[in-house]
């Protein structure tokens, strides 16, 4: 597939280890119906599971209930990560936009939205000892579209960027889980406690770490369609 919107325009995403790249408002990622929304890099599946909401604005909207998307194969997780989506909050709760687990004991990292309504990254050892890192110099407003991007390099250390500019990052190290795992939109493996409450346009993962020039060039890349 072509990414059409970033991949053909200037200033284009960056396409060096782009791993998925799901876009709700690309036809050949999503028709408009079905239960099924298709990764325009390697045609990977995510399957809508009790009824994502569908916006022909181009986005899957997700009620904090029990709604949420489940890739149809594992994906391999490297220790050096990049999570990014274009994301808008209903309200301020502890949801998922982003998971990967392989079971509900063997997690690998959480990118969700904190109940004071700061954006969180949370990444596990082989043992499931986590460490966290949050905008937790303020929140993150509801109704508002936002690009969120987490970075996490090898060593455990992260970075949280919001609309291309770095927010927050940890210092803390680590041994990184890696291997085959699950991949969630709109809640954790371990339940509807953990489900997302909001809209959600695109999802990307790329299987090392971006630079900050890198993240602000998918921002600047996308930015247009969401009025940001």
């Amino acid at each position: 597939f072509i990414y059409d919107m970033a991949f053909n325009h200037n200033p284009q995403i960056v396409h060096k280890d782009l791993i998925f790249c799901f876009d709700a408002s690309e036809k050949n990622s999503y028709s408009g119906t079905g239960t099924t929304w298709t990764d325009m890099i390697s045609d990977a599946t995510t399957t809508l599971t009790n009824s994502p909401t569908f916006n022909s604005a181009g986005y899957f909207d997700f009620d904090g209930s029990n709604d949420y998307m489940e890739m149809t194969s594992d994906h391999s997780i490297t220790a050096a990560k990049t999570i990014s989506a274009w994301i808008n909050t209903d309200s301020n709760h502890n949801g998922s936009f982003i998971s990967v687990d392989a079971s509900g004991s063997n997690r690998f990292f959480q990118f969700k939205k904190k109940i004071a309504g700061a954006i969180m990254f949370v990444g596990f050892n082989s043992s499931n000892s986590s460490t966290t890192v949050a905008t937790d110099q303020g929140p993150i407003a509801n109704d508002v579209w936002v690009n969120a991007t987490a970075v996490q390099h090898s060593n455990g250390n992260a970075k949280i960027y919001i609309n291309g500019s770095l927010v927050t990052s940890s210092s803390s190290t680590y041994t990184v889980r890696t291997g085959s795992a699950t991949v969630f939109f709109g809640k954790n493996e371990g339940g509807s406690a953990n489900s997302y409450n909001g809209q959600m346009a695109t999802a990307n993962y790329y299987n090392r770490d971006l630079s900050a020039e890198e993240v602000l060039q998918n921002f600047n890349a996308t930015k247009g369609r969401f009025g940001v």
